[in-house]
């Protein structure tokens, strides 16, 4: 039977263990003894100045005495690994200002092994340059101590292991291409995206998609990314990504049914959104503006472009938290305020896009349809809408609609 290892996980939820057996460390992994020994495990050699822990744990003149609270912690610290049963009698010591680890039971803590392992790639070759680099991803298994991140010294912490995952991520996903196994890269994308976001591994697990001819779930996959980035920023969608959207669109278009074929398609889309407003995607809105300033050139259409955003009561951007409550409920009035004809996109967390199709210029602001705004004032609560109307051609009439929040 192998010797037991103090187990310490800092590499996503915070947790130790001796053997099988979970040790407790407090109530909060924010607690004084948790941190300092957090902050011991994480430093080089199991070892740091008494200093740093002071200025770490303790904020200026929070304590009148933080020597004697830093020997306090200590004294808890241990008695919580007795009580668990953990070898030993001193296990942290005091010497020359620093605090030491003393035991000689094994330690392995996953964040010093996962910089270990991608220490000992960079002089690896080939397959054993992706072994190791797999073996420490797979440590990795969220935010090194996001429960501590209001404190000083975790969020550093934080954002440098944040950094050294996404080049770990990165680094296989280079060697994985080469190799053009796309499905192992399709799995790394997926995975580390449930962990961490970033726009070039979305653009990855699309490109893997598409390279093994899983065109409809790239497209599933490509709307899910957009509306998560929608929910969360205020910019547009990224050229980047629409190229992935205009390449994918490109495969599922085929190249063998005849027209009949082609129509009876086209009709089950339409038959599926018969009952509800028309809601599509911020790149197939696009294409429906441009087909209808096309259409315009030929035959008399007069269609609207509504913006709607919601501001505050000085006409400024809200924060991202009450627009993406407001908007949520703006996007039900809006469903169910607009006809049949309409169309609207969500362009980002605060702002929507509307076209009124076969709309009378001068009745084509919403502002004062009384449904609308008994939508907005039961479900939204809305204030009050202000208008802003400007013709741009004898085609399309541009309106923005500012929404100011009730609270």
């Amino acid at each position: 039977m192998g010797e037991k290892k103090l187990y310490v996980n800092l590499l996503g939820e915070f947790s130790v263990w001796y053997g099988d057996k979970k040790v407790y460390m407090g109530r909060t992994s924010t607690g004084r003894q948790a941190q300092l020994f957090q902050l011991l495990m994480i430093s080089p050699g199991f070892q740091i100045s008494k200093e740093k822990l002071m200025a770490d744990i303790y904020k200026s003149g929070e304590f009148n005495n933080r020597n004697n609270s830093v020997n306090n912690a200590v004294y808890r610290l241990r008695k919580m690994l007795t009580d668990a049963g953990v070898p030993g009698d001193e296990y942290i010591a005091i010497e020359n200002g620093n605090c030491v680890w003393k035991e000689d039971i094994p330690v392995q803590v996953d964040a010093v092994e996962f910089k270990r392992l991608l220490e000992e790639s960079r002089d690896a070759e080939d397959d054993d340059k992706l072994h190791i680099l797999q073996e420490a991803w797979l440590l990795y298994r969220g935010p090194l101590l996001a429960s501590n991140s209001i404190e000083e010294w975790a969020i550093s912490e934080n954002l440098h292991y944040k950094e050294l995952y996404r080049d770990c991520t990165n680094q296989i996903a280079d060697i994985l291409k080469e190799k053009e196994r796309w499905e192992d890269l399709y799995t790394l994308y997926t995975t580390a995206l449930g962990i961490e976001t970033y726009e070039e591994w979305q653009l990855g697990q699309l490109d893997a998609l598409i390279a093994l001819g899983e065109y409809e779930k790239a497209y599933k996959t490509y709307e899910k990314a957009v509306r998560i980035y929608t929910e969360v920023s205020d910019l547009p969608v990224s050229e980047e990504m629409l190229k992935r959207s205009r390449k994918i669109s490109q495969y599922l278009k085929g190249g063998y049914e005849d027209l009949d074929d082609i129509q009876v398609s086209f009709l089950e889309v339409a038959k599926k959104s018969e009952e509800q407003v028309y809601e599509c995607p911020y790149l197939n809105f696009m294409d429906v503006y441009c087909s209808i300033l096309r259409l315009g050139a030929r035959i008399e259409v007069v269609s609207c472009l509504m913006q709607c955003t919601i501001v505050n009561r000085k006409k400024l951007p809200v924060q991202k938290a009450v627009a993406a409550k407001k908007g949520a409920l703006l996007l039900q009035a809006i469903k169910q305020t607009l006809r049949y004809g309409d169309i609207f996109t969500q362009y980002n967390t605060s702002r929507f896009l509307i076209i009124l199709n076969h709309t009378k210029k001068e009745r084509s602001s919403l502002t004062g349809s009384p449904k609308f705004t008994k939508n907005l004032a039961e479900i939204a609560g809305i204030l009050t809408i202000r208008s802003l109307l400007c013709i741009r051609n004898n085609i399309i009439v541009h309106i923005v609609q500012q929404i100011s929040q009730t609270d």
